[in-house]
């Protein structure tokens, strides 16, 4: 087959009729058929579906149903406009969405690290949308009609772009603030090329929200006009504290800060969890569901509250964020030592622990794999990780592996990344606690909690 008439055979559209086993982590639904695995989006465990292939790799076809054969009984209506690009598993029940996501954590766990998790819970809060206090939305520049809408990245692609007039996943004064910066943003008439995306915080606390806005253009000229339009937001009901013009790098596909053009108000917001408030950056890490992130904490200190006083004279909060996890039990240690390496967390995870009492309480900034030395670590007897969705560094792994702390408490946010983290502990620690919880409803991620000690 020449080359020309191998490029038309792969650009055939192929349809297969399919059987789906189960879902995976990324959202997908499974099936295998003919040696071949296909991850099929907008599909549920038990449903035949006919299904478009829309990615071809070696061992994996990614594909769309399009067709429901055989329904599953726990398929409900999605309310969502983009919901296969923001929030996949609208399609199902929470009831099921809760159940499918225990099994999910449990065979990660078994075929990742060969552990048969013990049996634990989900805790989960009955409102399946509007609980983010974060949004990023892209945005998509309509050449017939000359205007900026805001559109999400198609699943599992950067390529291709669904329009969005609402995000449900967020409440509707972040909403109405965004779809006003977008109005604005029109009236100024924008020419295609210029934007990359808008970023969205809001505080479930004080209400307020602080508004991003990421461009392409370093010499992006309208910050009379874009200092006028915060006055006026920053006195409407949508409580609008910040906003900030970015320039970011056009090569890069992610909205990275390289140099801010012009910045109104305050650059922060503030939550309240367990009684303490907590502020951090509008560029910064933070837990994206403060409320279901509080029962996490509740359990965090009674794990430990039950650990001997003498494991508890020193503690080392790794991937600390804003220090929101080691201020909070900070009462319960000798010293807490917070670690992160995102920009200005020293700066913020200082003042709050000076606002919350926190007198044992230090930070260093950097990235903990090349500041935490092996004698540094030997000084904690107790750790905490709360990793982003890689995981734990190798380097820093293999530090641990090195020190063995008598107790470790890990948070993720990526039960497939913690799984195989542990299968680097499972011959030194045994789990004494391991809890799920569901916060990102509508989607297939997952929160965990464990609770290791060393045998």
């Amino acid at each position: 087959m020449s080359a020309s008439n191998k490029d038309n055979e792969n650009r055939k559209v192929l349809y297969k009729t399919l059987r789906i086993s189960h879902v995976n982590e990324k959202g997908f639904g499974v099936a295998c058929f003919e040696g071949v695995i296909y991850w099929v989006l907008n599909a549920l465990p038990g449903e035949v579906v006919e299904a478009v292939v829309i990615k071809k790799k070696k061992k994996i076809r990614r594909c769309l149903a399009i067709k429901i054969i055989e329904k599953s009984k726990h398929r409900i209506e999605s309310v969502s406009e983009c919901y296969l690009s923001t929030s996949c598993w609208e399609i199902m029940s929470f009831k099921y969405e809760n159940q499918q996501k225990v099994e999910l954590v449990r065979r990660l766990f078994k075929n990742i690290a060969d552990v048969d998790l013990p049996d634990f819970e989900i805790s989960f809060d009955e409102n399946r949308f509007s609980y983010r206090n974060k949004a990023e939305f892209s945005l998509f520049y309509d050449y017939d009609n000359k205007i900026w809408e805001f559109a999400f990245f198609n699943r599992d692609s950067r390529r291709g772009k669904c329009p969005i007039s609402r995000f449900s996943l967020i409440s509707d004064s972040p909403n109405r603030a965004a779809t006003k910066l977008l109005s604005f943003i029109n009236g100024l008439a924008v020419e295609s090329g210029k934007l990359k995306s808008v970023l969205v915080r809001y505080s479930n606390f004080t209400k307020e929200t602080n508004l991003a806005l990421y461009v392409k253009d370093e010499e992006f000229s309208y910050k009379k006009e874009f200092k006028e339009f915060f006055n006026n937001l920053k006195d409407s009901s949508d409580k609008v504290c910040g906003l900030h013009v970015i320039y970011s790098d056009p090569k890069s596909p992610a909205s990275v800060s390289t140099k801010i053009l012009y910045s109104f108000g305050q650059e922060w917001l503030s939550e309240s969890l367990l009684g303490k408030i907590f502020r951090y950056p509008y560029y910064g890490f933070f837990q994206i569901n403060p409320n279901m992130f509080e029962f996490v904490l509740h359990d965090m200190r009674e794990l430990v509250s039950c650990v001997n006083t003498m494991e508890r004279r020193r503690c080392s909060d790794i991937y600390s964020g804003a220090g929101s996890i080691g201020i909070s039990l900070a009462d319960l240690f000798g010293s807490v030592l917070g670690v992160d390496s995102f920009t200005d967390s020293q700066k913020y995870s200082l003042q709050n622990a000076k606002n919350n009492g926190a007198n044992n309480f230090e930070f260093i900034e950097g990235l903990a794999e090349k500041l935490l030395s092996e004698e540094e670590l030997k000084k904690s007897d107790f750790m905490i990780f709360d990793p982003p969705r890689p995981g734990i560094h190798p380097k820093l792994m293999n530090s641990i592996l090195k020190v063995l702390p008598k107790n470790i408490l890990y948070l993720s946010c990526n039960p497939a990344t913690m799984a195989s983290d542990f299968n680097s502990l499972k011959k030194l620690y045994q789990i004494k606690f391991f809890k799920v919880f569901n916060f990102y409803p509508c989607t297939p991620h997952v929160e965990c909690l464990a609770y290791f000690r060393k045998v």
